[in-house]
């Protein structure tokens, strides 16, 4: 009985360990995925207020001479 239980008991350890792993797993990947998502939003935001500048000075009559925003930029 003692035997038992403590085969069980182990098991339930086992099975704990097991899914806390998993758990770290996919939080992991949905953290990356969280991250690439934000540097591509981060990247559009940069081109749509670049292109929003573009065209204010043209429909202004400006000169625009401002260079379109680089893509290995890491600020």
């Amino acid at each position: 009985m003692i035997l038992a239980r403590r085969w069980l008991e182990r098991l339930e350890r086992e099975e704990a360990k097991k899914n806390h792993e998993l758990a770290i797993d996919k939080a992991f990947e949905q953290s990356s995925k969280y991250g690439e998502a934000m540097g591509e939003m981060r990247v559009q935001l940069k081109w749509e207020g670049w292109n929003y500048r573009r065209l204010l000075a043209k429909a202004e009559g400006r000169d625009f001479n401002e260079p379109p925003p680089s893509l290995d930029d890491d600020e």
